[in-house]
């Protein structure tokens, strides 16, 4: 039957919903930030960055498991030290700061959907990731952090293979992920995944020497400033020592306890890991990606899944 209401009045009625329920969420969000407290790790990532901005040295004060990222904080905290020298007012600020740049990367993220799908599910699933904070923490992190960095590497990513053009942006996608790896040291497994199948995938695509040299350039940059911050900076002793510390991690919280159960539930579901080779594999041939969609889910439905609680594990 026919539809009574015309086609131009349903995607200007969609847009009108899409553009008011994301207005809502936008000034929810926003009034978000001005309320609650948290004591523990809030408190103790906005602490780490003042200490580190009046004076304190990063891995040589402090022998703390994650602290990378507040050396990336130290220049714009100096900042707001200037203006506010007791600190008051820096919770607020990092929440602002966090919740602008992740506005941000929901730009880049709409401008990449929009190519992909209508205006109004774009719009959607962007509020969808502005909506997410790690932990209900809307803050300067290693979680967040980590989290941002990976995502603008891969939004560029996808972009060049959108293009299938090898361009610019390679070498400022591995510099994100080099980023996201020093802010959130684990994430060099799935930015070594990610850029595995990335590469398997190029093929056929223009690439221009430039690119290739300046991702070279940004991958050996990386490790003389890791080999200088390792062996100079902080020296084999204090090494040693902070070594020593990073036993506590399975009691901090459980911490080894955590991993090994994680890779146990994935090395136990045979499904989840015939899903995560059926998508690299399709990766390579896109014709056989509704194929493999339909199988994957029977096979999730019809069988047990993983289950992730933590924002640390992306599927």
């Amino acid at each position: 039957m026919k539809s009574l209401i015309p086609v131009g009045w349903q995607k200007k009625t969609i847009g009108a919903l899409a553009i008011g329920f994301s207005t809502m969420v936008l000034w929810l969000l926003i009034r978000r930030l001005f309320f609650g407290v948290d004591l523990t790790d809030e408190s103790f990532y906005s602490a780490l960055s003042k200490s580190f901005a009046e004076g304190r040295h990063p891995f040589i004060d402090e022998l703390l498991i994650v602290q990378s990222f507040a050396v990336l904080l130290i220049p714009i905290t100096k900042i707001f030290l200037y203006f506010s020298a007791n600190g008051e007012g820096i919770i607020v600020f990092f929440r602002l700061l966090y919740f602008f740049t992740l506005a941000i990367n929901c730009i880049f993220a709409f401008k990449f959907l929009r190519s992909k799908m209508l205006a109004p599910e774009a719009l959607f699933t962007c509020m969808i990731l502005l909506s997410f904070w790690p932990f209900s923490i809307p803050s300067m992190s290693y979680n967040t952090m980590g989290a941002l960095f990976l995502n603008f590497g891969l939004l560029l990513l996808l972009a060049q293979e959108e293009k299938r053009k090898l361009d610019w942006r390679l070498s400022v996608s591995l510099l994100f992920f080099v980023l996201a790896i020093f802010c959130y040291p684990t994430f060099l497994l799935p930015v070594l995944i990610t850029i595995g199948v990335f590469m398997a995938s190029v093929r056929n695509y223009q690439v221009s020497k430039t690119s290739i040299v300046s991702a070279l350039a940004v991958g050996g940059l990386s490790f003389i400033i890791a080999g200088y911050l390792i062996f100079f900076y902080i020296g084999l002793p204090r090494l040693h020592e902070m070594y020593e510390y990073l036993k506590s991690f399975g009691v901090q919280g459980g911490g080894v306890s955590k991993l090994w159960k994680i890779s146990t539930q994935i090395a136990d579901n045979s499904v989840f890991i015939a899903m995560i080779v059926g998508g690299i594999w399709t990766t390579l041939f896109v014709a056989k990606r509704r194929i493999y969609a339909g199988f994957a889910i029977c096979l999730f439905l019809g069988e047990r899944k993983i289950f992730c609680v933590n924002q640390q594990f992306f599927v």
